[in-house]
């Protein structure tokens, strides 16, 4: 679906290997990003400085990609309207030590926007997160595991390491490294 909605609907669309690979990887970006946008939360950040070129850019999200889907259905743009705000949405997520870069009237106006267009208008569903159990079992393990990852590259038992992605990859689960450290997720 996510391949389909990068192209204008007029357009001929590609579904080469490449172009379908290129989707899955822009469609991830765009799922860790919704994901990281609903766990952010401006009032646990030390205070707010809100930068301008931010705030402008937030801002002018609903207006902007509405004018955009008005504008001949177009879900090109739109989704690459929804990537220009993704700076924004990393850059909060991974300083969380710092102030938080725009007011919160603001961010919850974009959250909901950024949300709307999402899921309600190009109809798109994030990937799962893995969930932990109740008894917060799955999470502690992963935990674990990925204590072991970081110190076996540490260590620079580089070998073990890669084992260790390389295994829960094929059990369909993923680690991507940030700034504030290695997140998982588990793939459908």
């Amino acid at each position: 679906r996510f391949n389909i909605l990068q192209a204008h609907y007029r357009s001929v669309s590609d579904f080469s290997d490449k172009s379908l690979k290129a989707s899955e990887t822009a469609f991830q970006r765009l799922s860790d990003a919704w994901h990281r946008l609903q766990a952010l939360d401006p009032s646990a950040f030390p205070g707010i400085v809100a930068n301008a070129t931010h705030t402008q850019n937030l801002a002018s999200f609903d207006q902007e990609a509405h004018a955009l889907m008005n504008d001949d259905l177009n879900t090109a743009r739109t989704i690459a309207r929804m990537f220009d705000t993704l700076a924004v949405i990393n850059e909060a997520s991974s300083n969380k030590h710092l102030p938080f870069p725009v007011d919160q009237e603001t961010f919850e106006r974009f959250r909901n926007s950024f949300n709307t267009f999402f899921m309600e208008v190009l109809g798109l569903k994030p990937l799962a997160q893995a969930e932990a159990s109740g008894d917060g079992l799955t999470d502690s393990l992963m935990q674990f595991i990925i204590q072991l990852r970081q110190q076996s590259r540490k260590d620079k038992n580089f070998a073990m390491a890669d084992q260790i992605r390389d295994t829960l990859s094929e059990l369909n689960i993923k680690l991507k490294d940030t700034p504030s450290g290695t997140e998982w997720y588990a793939e459908n």
